[in-house]
């Protein structure tokens, strides 16, 4: 079965006020997501670019209350890891500091520190303060694997501002290894492996070929790394992903590669800027080493806060429905990025 991209359009109807009380009829899309199934709903309404928020007062208060990711108390407020883990407590990279987190949330959970800045606008990290964060999460994984090979799920994150989810405005990653995945990620591997069943072919191969034949939401490559607008959105206003072609594990990744998926990171980051958004969220799913089936790919969203009353993006739909709600369409989208890709 071949890769289809279905959508289907559903006409809304109503009596509308703003049009002297004459019939309305706006059009709907439904779509589905052609590996995994999950659906989402673009809406028609009219989309209208966010304010530029202002930050300083976030800043200002946090520093206040005390960044325990800020030199020199980084060294004596976060903890260590067990020696037979790193003997050296902490893993240093560059301006780069990892430990583990204090509240892990799954078996492993590690946080990185991307920089000794209390905050930096992301259009201002360079390319290789994000490299030299992701290699750190690379050398905690590898480690964790080696010790817990029963831990083969691995994924990293990264949490900007409190919309996001961050509860710290230090710029830091996480990464995580468990037995046993998130709901989310065992979906795609698992879906990956019965396209692989069902086709013998790779699905994220077939899915650039597509994309690539498409255009429709082809941003562009830098280097090994396929930039596209996700044909289903999990977020609001866009959701992009970057996939490192033949890669399926966290140890496979090259310096080259956190390179190249660095540097579009700080392209699509000047879109997001420039769109007035500041909080986002961005998922590295790893693959199991050995399974051919899957490429290692991220995925970024941007998060808001819907005025006027900071209304959180993420509703009911989302939360008790695993349906999302799209505002704008993804191939809009692909064609402003594709300017920021040149």
């Amino acid at each position: 079965m071949a890769i289809e991209f279905k959508k289907e359009i559903v006409p809304l109807r109503f009596i509308d006020p703003a049009n002297n009380f004459q019939e309305q009829i706006l059009l709907q899309e439904r779509r589905v997501d052609p590996l995994t199934g999950h659906t989402s709903i673009v809406h028609p309404g009219r989309y209208r670019r966010m304010e530029k928020p202002d930050l300083s007062d976030l800043i200002q208060r946090s520093l206040e209350m005390g960044c325990p990711f800020c030199p020199p108390i980084v060294d004596t407020s976060t903890p260590k890891f067990l020696p037979e883990l790193f003997p050296e407590g902490k893993i240093r990279l560059g301006e780069v500091t990892v430990f583990p987190n204090a509240q892990p949330w799954l078996q492993y959970n590690a946080i990185a520190v991307l920089t000794r800045e209390h905050f930096i606008e992301p259009v201002n990290l360079s390319v290789k303060m994000i490299t030299n964060g992701l290699l750190a999460c690379q050398i905690y994984l590898r480690r964790v694997q080696e010790v817990d090979p029963k831990a083969k799920y691995c994924f990293a994150i990264w949490n900007h501002l409190p919309p996001a989810g961050a509860t710290l405005i230090h710029p830091h990653l996480q990464a995580f290894a468990s037995h046993y995945g998130t709901n989310y990620h065992r979906r795609l591997l698992d879906a990956s492996l019965w396209y692989y069943e069902e086709n013998g072919s790779n699905y994220w191969s077939d899915l650039i070929a597509k994309e690539k034949e498409l255009g429709e939401r082809y941003i562009g490559n830098i280097g090994n790394i396929v930039w596209i607008t996700n044909f289903v959105s999990r977020e609001w206003i866009f959701d992009v992903s970057a996939i490192l072609q033949n890669n399926c594990s966290i140890s496979e990744l090259s310096v080259d590669e956190f390179n190249a998926f660095s540097e579009g990171l700080i392209k699509l980051f000047h879109y997001i800027t420039d769109q007035n958004l500041s909080s986002f969220n961005v998922n590295f799913y790893f693959g199991v080493k050995g399974n051919e089936c899957f490429w290692t790919h991220a995925r970024i969203v941007p998060r808001i806060a819907l005025p006027p009353f900071n209304t959180p993006d993420c509703d009911v739909f989302k939360l008790l429905h695993d349906e999302t709600i799209n505002i704008r369409q993804p191939e809009d989208i692909c064609q402003e990025l594709k300017e920021y890709f040149q």
